[in-house]
């Protein structure tokens, strides 16, 4: 490279950095992109139920086959570059060629799979096929999103979303009007338009070389495979859930999970804040052990009233206003299972301060050993209470299981406090963040951006270390 090269990188570098914005800003501005991704997959809920009507149960399996591949993507290339900012905002050509290269990986695997599904599920495996096919745009989407957020651009994070989020309500309207209520067409609708919405991080990131390989996935590998074990390990049981509720129940039933997923959307944004900000103001303040128990007793309290008033909505819906938002036969299949719904959500109100205390404290080590103890108890009571009582079982049977981490939440949480000695522990913000760390109050929120588990049917790890890693 010559010395004009150097001097205009150099340059563009600078000006580059003028242009980055304050932290709070940024945190603002990450906000308001999680409340347009939370909108979006609300959206496309709603959507799939007044589209697809009960096959949108067969659409919550695609969706979770989606959630998987973007988490191995997240973890292996997206994750990485929230921890090296400076070679996502000097290189970020590589993480790009990484994902394409990951995404047509992944594609490859789901057209597979969508082959294999077509024999006893043609529906079914015609959609996974649909998805094999925009499933690397899909990933190039999400990347631009954190590459933003690292680069401290969280407004390109909002183009993104916002751009995709226009385009699919455009787009399901448009199945509507033509009577097109095939679920391969409505995963084309939603897929396509993610892909014309990710040119965005190409043009984002121009002037920048794409290098194709796996050079950026080396390079991070020696932290991020905890993180895609970790992110394996959860959307892995989700999918498994997933797939017995609809082989035990079928798709009607399974539209009603995709129906009550979207009637507590509102308690799942306001849970993944709850977590950020405690996790973040926990980290950043000098506070004695026993202040920190109590900050996480009123964030646990808090979220827990907000779980109260969302469950109190749930169980007092009228059924035409139950009928408008999802439809007449999603909402028939959802009736059933809002009450055990709102008593999963109380649980996990009741966690988050517990969670947002530990991981403010740094222990990762015993945060992660519960949380493949729930991923185990959440799986097993969702099979168990499918078999015993179908999805209306395996709703109550989850919320039990909740109710019992709630009480191992808390009492590790207490036990971990007790340990420490009585005086004010501050994280310093010019540290830089390490993979057991909490990284930055930006980073933080972006890292906790929708990661509502499918069903309500567990809790997501907030960047953590892997279950192996915890054991070591």
């Amino acid at each position: 490279m010559g010395r004009h090269d150097i001097n205009r990188r150099r340059a563009a570098r600078s000006e580059r950095a003028g242009r980055e914005i304050s932290e709070s800003k940024a945190l603002r501005l990450i906000t308001i992109d999680q409340a347009i991704a939370g909108a979006s997959n609300l959206a496309i809920i709603l959507l799939a139920s007044h589209v697809l009507g009960r096959s949108s149960g067969y659409f919550v399996i695609i969706f979770t086959v989606y959630s998987l591949a973007l988490g191995a993507s997240r973890a292996l290339i997206g994750d990485p570059t929230l921890i090296h900012p400076e070679e996502a905002r000097d290189r970020p050509g590589e993480p790009i060629g990484a994902a394409v290269v990951l995404g047509v990986g992944l594609g490859a695997l789901i057209l597979g799979a969508g082959a294999i599904t077509t024999i006893w599920n043609h529906e079914m495996g015609s959609a996974l096929m649909v998805l094999a096919v925009v499933i690397m745009p899909l990933l190039l989407q999400d990347l631009g999103r954190e590459l933003g957020f690292a680069t401290k651009r969280p407004g390109r994070a909002i183009s993104l979303d916002s751009l995709w989020l226009l385009l699919v309500i455009a787009g399901a309207v448009g199945l509507k009007l033509t009577h097109t209520h095939a679920l391969g067409w409505f995963v084309a609708v939603w897929g396509g338009t993610g892909a014309v919405a990710a040119v965005l991080t190409f043009s984002q990131n121009r002037g920048f070389p794409i290098t194709l390989g796996i050079g950026w996935i080396r390079f991070t590998w020696p932290f991020s495979w905890r993180y895609l074990l970790s992110y394996s390990a959860n959307s892995g049981a989700s999918l498994v859930g997933t797939s017995a509720l609809g082989a035990v129940a079928g798709k009607t039933a399974l539209s009603g999970v995709g129906g009550n997923v979207s009637l507590v959307r509102v308690f799942g944004t306001f849970q993944i804040a709850a977590v950020a900000a405690g996790t973040s103001r926990i980290a950043r303040t000098a506070l004695r052990p026993r202040e920190v128990l109590g900050l996480g007793a009123k964030f646990s309290a808090l979220t827990t009233t907000v779980a109260a008033l969302n469950g109190l909505v749930l169980v007092v819906l009228p059924d035409r206003i139950g009928e408008a938002v999802l439809g007449g036969p999603v909402w028939e299949a959802a009736k059933p299972l809002l009450w055990a719904n709102a008593a999963q959500i109380l649980c996990l109100g009741i966690i988050t301060g517990a969670r947002a205390g530990m991981l403010g404290m740094r222990a990762a080590k015993y945060t992660v050993k519960i949380d493949v103890v729930t991923t185990v108890v959440v799986l097993a009571a969702t099979v168990i209470g499918v078999v015993v009582h179908g999805v209306l079982g395996a709703f109550w049977a989850v919320g039990i299981g909740q109710a019992a981490m709630a009480i191992v939440w808390w009492s590790m949480f207490r036990w971990y406090v007790a340990q420490q000695p009585d005086v004010a522990v501050v994280h310093r913000k010019d540290e830089p963040p390490v993979a057991n760390e909490p990284p930055p109050e930006s980073v933080i929120a972006a890292a906790a951006a929708d990661q509502s588990s499918v069903a309500s049917l567990g809790t997501r790890p907030l960047r953590e270390l892997s279950p192996w890693a915890a054991w070591r």
